[in-house]
């Protein structure tokens, strides 16, 4: 089972999260995607009010980083620049 839901910006991922725990509190792994004004400290927040049953992994986009896999408390997260990263951005959070 698995699900996609975009939400406007200015929705708030933390919150976007916590609606995540409500619908799915079972779910194994949740994956934040947002682009370059996604702060890491939101990201981590946002970690924080997923299922305590799921792995949480952030993928931001962002022209301005390099490709780097980073760890942030229980959160691991890649930046990408390209779309071409993508496939090498999902194996290394899944580390």
């Amino acid at each position: 089972l698995s699900g996609i839901e975009a939400r406007p910006s200015g929705t708030g991922i933390a919150r976007a999260a916590r609606a995540i725990a409500t619908a799915a509190p079972g779910a194994s792994v949740v994956v934040f995607v947002t682009g370059a004004a996604g702060a890491l400290a939101d990201l981590r927040a946002a970690s924080l009010r997923a299922p305590v049953t799921a792995r949480s992994v952030a993928v931001r986009a962002t022209r301005h980083e390099q490709p780097a896999r980073r760890v942030l408390g229980d959160l691991v997260f890649a930046d990408v620049a390209e779309l071409e990263q993508l496939p090498a951005a999902l194996r290394a959070v899944s580390e």
